[in-house]
């Protein structure tokens, strides 16, 4: 019995030593855009080191798609109003502050696509494509 239960805790230890926790290193989207369409991407920040990145693309075929970055104490830092049908690439960088940044997009009528993350590992052309 005595061996049995250190052969499973073996076990139960070798399993839990064995795990790497994956580190998200960025929040966003990656979708179509619909008429009555919206979304909110939330990215908690636990260091005031760094910064902040907000890369990628906005493609709208029509009408309009708003997108705000607000930081944590709530004001709207970044703010894009597509309302030309075309491709706009964004690229911008923030000091990074310890809190719950949001990422939101609003279609206004408008369709198209959305590829745009925050984080504080992104570089333009890891979601430019």
């Amino acid at each position: 019995m005595k061996t049995c239960l250190i052969s499973l805790l073996t076990l139960f230890l070798l399993g839990f030593s064995s795990c790497e926790k994956e580190e998200i290193k960025n929040y966003g989207f990656d979708c179509s855009i619909e008429k009555s369409s919206n979304g909110l991407s939330i990215m908690a920040v636990d260091s005031d080191a760094g910064n902040i990145y907000l890369n990628g693309k906005v493609y709208v075929e029509t009408g309009v798609v708003e997108v705000l970055l607000i930081n944590p104490a709530g004001e709207v830092i970044f703010s894009g109003w597509f309302d030309q049908p075309g491709e706009i690439n964004i690229s911008e960088t923030f000091q990074a502050v310890r809190g719950f940044w949001k990422l939101k997009y609003i279609s206004r009528d408008g369709k198209g696509t959305l590829k745009l993350h925050i984080g504080n590992n992104l570089k333009f052309n890891d979601f430019s494509s």
